[in-house]
């Protein structure tokens, strides 16, 4: 009986081991992920993330202008999602600088308040890489300007366009009430996703 319970110990052992050696396989095994990456808008103004300051002219007088195509910002969507372009957060800031003999003379009261955006007039024009013609978008006494234009053109992704900055004086009756004043206009670029 040993002997029997031997052998069925025996083949059974036997059995396993062929059935392990005939039971291989080949396995493969790949992986898969996702990943979501933000797009982005990225303005640039003249190249750069920083504030521009122009200074026009120190010694203004009526009957001056600007250069014949006007002061220009380039404006750049270096990001991969169009946006829409407005301006933002325009500020005209006006300083006496002194109130002299001839401004008074010519009727100047107001020795705290400059009257220099009274008289330069302005023009903002938008000059797209996608059309030909300028879209106006002001064009005024500097005084007069408010403070947000919605200029309601895409700016795609990797492209540009241009503001271009005009100016002139023209002649008035009230142009000595200006004499040493300063006048500052600063203003935002705002480039907006629109929604789907």
């Amino acid at each position: 009986m040993k002997k029997v319970l031997l052998i069925g110990v025996v083949i059974a052992l036997a059995t396993t081991m062929v059935g392990l050696g005939v039971h291989a396989q080949f396995q493969d095994t790949e992986a898969a992920s996702t990943t979501w990456k933000a797009g982005k808008l990225d303005l640039k103004v003249n190249g750069g993330d920083r504030p521009i300051d122009i200074i026009i002219e120190k010694c203004l007088k009526p009957g001056d202008e600007g250069p014949c195509f006007g002061y220009t910002y380039c404006l750049t969507n270096e990001g991969c999602v169009s946006g829409e372009l407005d301006l933002t957060d325009i500020v005209v800031t006006e300083d006496e600088n002194c109130l002299i003999e001839p401004e008074a003379e010519a009727g100047d009261t107001t020795p705290d308040a400059g009257e220099l955006g009274e008289h330069i007039k302005i023009r903002l024009t938008l000059k797209s890489s996608l059309w030909g013609s300028p879209k106006l978008i002001y064009e005024g006494l500097l005084k007069d300007i408010q403070p947000h234009y919605d200029v309601d053109e895409m700016l795609p992704q990797h492209d540009y366009d241009f503001i271009i900055e005009g100016w002139w004086w023209p002649q008035s009756s009230t142009d000595s009430q200006a004499m040493t004043d300063v006048v500052k206009l600063s203003m935002k670029f705002q480039l907006q996703q629109l929604p789907d």
